[in-house]
């Protein structure tokens, strides 16, 4: 597995997976120091555990990222927004870091709201496989009265974590995929949110609501 170049089309919403500099990395020659350039790659040779878990979640081993982030129109709401709607298809969002020497254990995509023509596919940056063996999508759909939901589940495959984004007549949608002890993470790597359609005229205005989650073990923390 070899570590694959950040791509032009993509941004990095996650929050980095370089420690915090101090006057340790400074004096080391700056290999943890602060990004630079306009599309910094975020995902050093080695991510931690604890520094991969940077959203929600920093001692445990579930990690969570809603796009477009609270559909709001600032901060990186806006940033993801805008950067889908300069490139269109092919655009790429990197959601979750993940750390060197894990075990990959779970992967789900909750889909609380759509944007009619916008879909997604879901991969890794550095190759570790998604769940293909075990993947149930779950379809929630309004009941005839009160708050009440009917969920019905189906297997799915590899092929679920792609074009993704459409509810229907559904409330909401989850894949959910785990595979074993999980796919081993030999190299640092993220999970990449990819646009695979757009609408019809070719802009979004943000109002779909898509959230990744990753769950994952590690034994040793992450070494070079």
């Amino acid at each position: 597995m070899a570590r694959t170049p950040k791509s032009v089309n993509n941004l990095q919403v996650f929050r980095g997976s370089l420690p915090k500099p101090d006057v340790f990395a400074k004096n080391a020659g700056g290999c943890c120091g602060p990004d630079a350039g306009p599309s910094p790659d975020r995902l050093g040779e080695r991510t931690r555990f604890d520094n991969g878990l940077a959203h929600s979640n920093p001692t445990g081993a579930t990690d969570r990222f809603t796009v477009p982030s609270g559909n709001g129109f600032g901060g990186v709401s806006r940033e993801i927004i805008d950067h889908i709607n300069a490139i269109g298809v092919g655009a790429s969002i990197s959601v979750i870091a993940l750390p060197t020497y894990g075990f990959l254990t779970g992967v789900g995509v909750h889909v609380a709201a759509e944007e009619p023509g916008l879909t997604f596919n879901l991969s890794t940056r550095n190759g570790t496989a998604l769940p293909v063996a075990d993947v149930k999508v779950v379809q929630a759909a309004p009941a005839a009265a009160g708050c009440a939901i009917t969920r019905s589940a189906a297997d799915g495959a590899l092929a679920s974590f792609s074009g993704f984004g459409a509810l229907g007549s559904a409330e909401f949608i989850d894949i959910l995929g785990r595979d074993g002890q999980g796919e081993f993470i030999l190299e640092a790597d993220e999970l990449i949110l990819t646009v695979a359609t757009m609408p019809a005229g070719g802009l979004i205005n943000g109002t779909f609501d898509i959230t990744v989650s990753a769950s994952y073990d590690v034994i040793h923390r992450a070494e070079r």
